[in-house]
């Protein structure tokens, strides 16, 4: 994923302004954001006034207010926030499964993280039946979540 990030920054500093930047910019917080780095300021200024522009920058604002800020309720609203604007948009619908699985594997997270090993269990086993083939990497990271319980 670092040589990903690195193409992702190159981009970004090469056409600061391009057509896609929005969609740049969301991968480039979200790779900083499950490699657990930190996020450069400006990259984080440049990504704030895009969310609420698509499902994938507002879940990805929600994947920050839960890993960087530990706001469970506001992060996982913003994912509810992606879900919904998801189902209006055509372009976006193919999404939703990934969106949800996505929330509940964040959620089970912070369930953990918090102590209520038993309320994340639940969740992460409810998330691993209804993870497709095609999301096929989540189920990793429902495995890796589950050896923690």
């Amino acid at each position: 994923m670092e040589s990903c990030l690195d193409f992702l920054m190159q981009i970004h500093r090469n056409f600061p302004h391009g057509k896609h930047n929005i969609q740049v910019l969301n991968n480039i917080v979200f790779a900083y954001l499950e490699m657990n780095k930190c996020i450069p300021e400006h990259i984080l200024k440049a990504f704030i006034p895009t969310i609420g522009q698509n499902p994938c920058n507002t879940a990805t604002y929600g994947l920050y207010l839960l890993r960087r800020k530990g706001q469970t309720e506001r992060g996982l609203s913003y994912y509810d926030k992606a879900i919904s604007m998801a189902q209006k948009d055509s372009a976006y619908t193919n999404m939703l499964e990934e969106l949800r699985l996505k929330k509940d594997i964040e959620n089970a997270r912070s369930l953990i993280e918090s102590g209520d090993h038993n309320s994340g269990r639940r969740l992460l086993d409810k998330s691993s039946k209804l993870a497709t083939k095609t999301l096929q990497g989540y189920q990793q990271n429902i495995a890796r979540l589950l050896e923690e319980c």
